[in-house]
């Protein structure tokens, strides 16, 4: 939940800065994203993201929970392909599957 929650307020940020009218990445883009109602909305959802992050910590290690958070690309991947109204390109569902088999690999080795 953790995962799709940070990626979900990524790409609602990404999204409210490339509508935005500053086009420089400078102090003035800070200054008019905090003005945009879905660039807040994207910051709350990440605050929400890390809450359930912290209370997973409280249950779970660090060498479990933190990894798993890197996750999110797998959720950010086919959100980005939607909001674009592109396909899934062969790249990206390489290197969705190689995160996961890496994630599978390192949850099974660390539990040795």
């Amino acid at each position: 939940m953790c995962c799709l929650l940070f990626a979900l307020g990524s790409l609602i940020q990404q999204g409210a800065a490339r509508q935005s009218h500053e086009r420089a990445v400078r102090f003035g883009l800070l200054v008019a994203l905090m003005r945009e109602r879905r660039w807040l909305g994207g910051i709350a959802v990440m605050v929400l993201a890390f809450g359930i992050q912290a209370i997973a910590l409280a249950f779970g290690p660090l060498a479990l929970v933190q990894p798993l958070v890197a996750m999110e690309v797998l959720f950010a991947l086919p959100m980005i392909a939607r909001r674009n109204r592109l396909p899934l390109m062969r790249k990206s569902i390489i290197g969705g599957l190689t995160v996961a088999s890496g994630m599978a690999i390192f949850e099974i080795s660390s539990r040795r």
